[in-house]
């Protein structure tokens, strides 16, 4: 028996995560294995947690009605089925899946009422419209469609998609009604966190029923608990999921920390129920928050930058192209300006500057000089409304931002974006963030020609700190909400933003 128990404890020295171990009166062993194999692999995948036919609808209701309109503005109009029209359906569903919004379904994720609905709808259904567009006109194939059927398709889709969507979330939120989809949950913590997870079940049916909360607190010292039913105490758990036979446990307390918790999971392993830990991540300012795996490791980021994986080649594809096109087109006007600059102007045409680009690093970026100076020290000024160092020809730059043009070199090279935050000069880049919590945030992503904040009158000179601040809160809502739509509609508000800005001097 000695030799056993020195086993024992070796094995639970170098794995103590292999087995938990107990003796009963009669001194016989007995082992409480966990999941050995998760641990020496710890593998996370990124999913959800909604019925598969709630994915199915999310996934497939937009492109379908797309095609169903199309099907039937083609039938409309007398047009015979041929291969050009099957292709361009199969276009439509690739990019109507790819850039239309996807349905949402319950009270939570709503968030708008159906005229809001159908305003979001029709914004981005013209961006998908304008793709099929573009990639007609470079084909060439416009000619072999019939005009009638496609405007008529175009004006239609707005009105099937916002009534599709609408009536598939009545018939969702009706076939949850019958209980054809729900599961149970409950939740184990009533804390801020299992208050927050209780709320969105309610809020959203389709996932399933919310039963109640399991704490070994009484219902007295849990002033947030309202009318949530506490079931019983952390001992209860596992016999009432059981006996219950409930779907889903959420776990919204420390798992690690706590002996008991470990073996209320231990003897979940006995029922069917699925088991998810929710982290306490809601007291934090999250910054692009998402579950990820790092080297088959599940690590929860609660601040990063919003172009990780696929998104970061997105972002970058897009600068290239769009950058290398407005390059073409700008090229003479640059060469103009070079020359008005030279000859109107001592000095450099170009004017370098030193900013801080992704991850804090240090780049250096091009404009046109439009100052008789060329400032880049500590006490750096920044321009003012008639400011005396502005030359002629720089205040009619300025004014129409054309002193930025140069910058297109360092989008091609890598150092910026087309939209980001816009780069500040390093001193008050050193200035302000010791005086701006979360300013440095700011840097996770590569400064851009124009901005979020630019867009929305914070351009110019930012004399106090409160517009700076300001600036700093559009610049951290553009990282937290950042999707390639959202580029192009600021690149499209900056074109018409610079005919009539007047904070630009």
């Amino acid at each position: 028996m000695r030799d056993v128990a020195a086993a024992e404890q070796r094995v639970a020295r170098i794995r103590p995560d292999i087995a938990l171990t107990s003796r009963d009166a009669a001194g016989d062993v007995h082992h409480t294995r966990m999941n050995e194999t998760a641990t020496l692999s710890p593998l996370v995948k990124i999913g959800t947690a909604e019925p598969p036919l709630i994915v199915l609808l999310r996934e497939t209701l937009n492109p379908a009605i797309v095609v169903g309109t199309f099907v039937v503005c083609v039938w409309m109009y007398g047009q015979r089925w041929s291969a050009e029209y099957m292709t361009a359906a199969a276009l439509a569903v690739a990019l109507s899946g790819s850039l239309l919004p996807k349905p949402t379904f319950g009270e939570l994720d709503i968030r708008a009422r159906f005229s809001q609905l159908a305003r979001q709808l029709c914004m981005q259904w013209m961006w998908t419209a304008a793709g099929l567009l573009l990639v007609a006109l470079l084909t060439r194939t416009t000619w072999i469609f019939s005009q009638k059927a496609f405007i008529t398709w175009f004006v239609a889709t707005p009105f099937t998609l916002t009534f599709g969507n609408f009536l598939a979330r009545q018939g969702v939120m009706r076939f949850m009604s019958r209980k054809l989809l729900a599961r149970t949950h409950v939740v184990i913590g009533a804390n801020s966190v299992g208050f927050e997870i209780a709320r969105r079940l309610r809020a959203n049916t389709h996932l399933g029923r919310f039963v109640g909360f399991f704490d070994d607190r009484d219902a007295l010292r849990l002033p947030g608990l309202g009318e949530n039913p506490l079931i019983g105490k952390l001992e209860d758990v596992v016999e009432y999921v059981r006996t219950n036979r409930i779907s889903v446990t959420h776990v919204a307390l420390p798992v690690m920390s706590s002996p008991r918790m470990q073996r209320v999971l231990n003897e979940l392993c006995d029922t069917t129920t699925s088991v998810y830990f929710i982290p306490d991540i809601m007291s934090c300012d999250v910054l692009q928050g998402r579950m990820m795996e790092m080297g088959g490791f599940p690590v929860v980021a609660l601040r990063e930058s919003p172009f990780c994986g696929t998104d970061g080649l997105t972002k970058r594809a897009s600068d290239f192209v769009l950058a290398s096109l407005i390059f073409v087109f700008a090229l003479p006007v640059m060469i103009a300006i070079a020359l008005f600059i030279r000859f109107t102007s001592p000095g450099p045409v170009l004017f370098k500057q030193r900013r801080y680009g992704l991850d804090g690093e240090e780049i250096t970026i091009y404009k046109f000089r439009t100052m008789t100076v060329a400032e880049d020290g500590a006490d750096l000024v920044q321009a003012r409304r008639n400011d005396p160092r502005v030359t002629g020809i720089g205040r009619l730059l300025r004014r129409m931002s054309l002193d930025e043009l140069p910058q297109l070199f360092n989008v091609l090279n890598g150092s910026m974006s087309l939209v980001g935050p816009r780069p500040h000069a390093i001193a008050h880049n050193e200035k302000y963030r010791a005086e701006i919590p979360g300013y440095m945030m700011r840097h996770k992503v590569r400064p851009g020609m124009t901005g979020w904040a630019q867009v929305n009158g914070l351009r110019g000179e930012t004399d106090t700190l409160d517009k700076m601040r300001e600036r700093i809160r559009f610049d951290l809502e553009y990282l937290r909400n950042w999707s390639l739509w959202l580029d192009i509609t600021i690149l499209f508000r900056t074109a018409i933003r610079v005919w009539k800005d007047r904070n630009a001097y």
